[in-house]
């Protein structure tokens, strides 16, 4: 099989992101100015690079992350695969002592390999790993060996803790600042990452 190569970030920062309001995947904001400053930083980075596709979610601030490149004509797909976590009845809600800890509670559980626990009207990490399966299994048979995804902070943790065979449970060691890039390459059986949240492009 030929080796894959995959540049894989999270969106912008949007105003949610900089208030601390959980915005899932029912909640579809958009770049703030920082954001689209952070989008432009990465695309001047990285824009010799030959993608052949660019993945997205459905939700619009991960196609105005990207909305540079496609710019230059890189072909386009929007996955709802790939779309934001389910938070559920939390989703658009601040930040509070009381909903950090029902957040620190689920995300300890998942740890302890609860995976099949999820916020009230939610998701769990099993269920968004397999609608993640369903985009991935239609990418390998693909010939692309080059392509960007943009996706979001909870569903990046996810996607790539069983990608590199960590499994669910290690999802939370993988940092996730907005415009992050993760690098790697996929050789058959699993990703092997030679960039881990990097934003050496907002220097």
């Amino acid at each position: 099989m030929k080796r894959k190569e995959l540049y894989i970030i999270r969106h912008g920062q949007t105003d949610f992101n900089k208030e601390k309001i959980i915005q899932g995947r029912g909640v579809n904001s958009h770049l703030n100015d920082e954001g689209r400053h952070q989008a432009l930083r990465f695309f001047e980075k990285y824009q010799h690079l030959p993608f052949q596709k660019i993945y997205t979610s459905t939700l619009v601030r991960t196609h105005q992350t990207v909305e540079h490149f496609l710019k230059t004509g890189i072909p386009h797909e929007a996955f709802d695969a790939l779309d934001e976590f389910d938070w559920g009845i939390h989703e658009g809600m601040k930040s509070t002592p009381d909903l950090k800890s029902a957040f620190d509670e689920i995300t300890l559980a998942w740890r302890n390999g609860q995976l099949d626990l999820g916020p009230e009207l939610g998701e769990t990490p099993i269920q968004v790993m397999n609608r993640q399966k369903e985009f991935w299994d239609h990418w390998i048979q693909t010939d692309e060996d080059l392509v960007l995804i943009c996706m979001h902070g909870r569903c990046m943790r996810i996607f790539l803790s069983w990608l590199t065979g960590r499994g669910l449970e290690a999802m939370d060691t993988f940092d996730h600042a907005n415009t992050c890039l993760y690098h790697g390459f996929w050789d058959g059986q699993q990703l092997i990452l030679e960039k881990e949240n990097d934003t050496s492009h907002l220097i």
